[in-house]
Parts: structure tokens; C-alpha cells; sequence
């Protein structure tokens, strides 16, 4: 599916969208951790792994959404999102 570039409002929209799509991923990773003891090694993997997706995610999110460009408005809004789901609903 061939998308049209959007403006750069409507990215950094989607993109905090996808950064709170991320905070409750790793919610949900953290509270897999507090059901099941990890030792250290795994919990790095686990970081690591999510990372790594994560992006992937971003990469392919700029080059649907955007034809490939990134722009600091993407990572902007990727981490706002993530921080402010982490900061406010994932502390409750």
C-alpha cells in the first residue's frame, strides 16, 4: 500500500502514538518480569530485543509514512510518547 507524505504535524502525531504504543509494550514486558523472576542477563536481552524492534518499527513507520526521510520530529514524538505513557498511566 503506496501512502502519500504526510505533513510533518500528522507524523509527529502518529509517531507520539507510536511512542505510547511502545510504553505499554514495555509495561507489559515489566509486568511479565514481576511474575516471573529474571536474572540480570535475561533482563538485558529483554531490553535489548526491545530496542532492537522498536527500531525496526520506526524505520518502517518513516518509510511508509514518509518515503523513507527521517526527521528529528519523528524521534521527537516517538520519545515524548514513550515517556509521557511511562511517566503518567504506567505508574499506576
Amino acid at each position: 500500500m503506496i501512502f502519500h507524505q504526510s505533513s510533518p504535524f500528522q507524523l509527529f502525531v502518529l509517531s507520539f502514538i507510536l511512542g505510547i504504543f511502545f510504553g505499554i509494550i514495555y509495561d507489559t514486558i515489566n509486568i511479565l518480569r514481576m511474575l516471573v523472576k529474571h536474572r540480570i542477563t535475561l533482563i538485558v536481552v529483554e531490553d535489548f530485543t526491545f530496542m532492537i524492534i522498536s527500531s525496526i518499527f520506526i524505520i518502517l513507520y518513516a518509510f511508509t509514512f514518509n518515503d523513507g526521510i527521517y526527521r528529528s520530529y519523528i524521534f521527537l514524538g516517538v520519545i515524548l510518547g514513550f515517556f509521557i505513557h511511562y511517566n503518567t498511566t504506567s505508574k499506576v
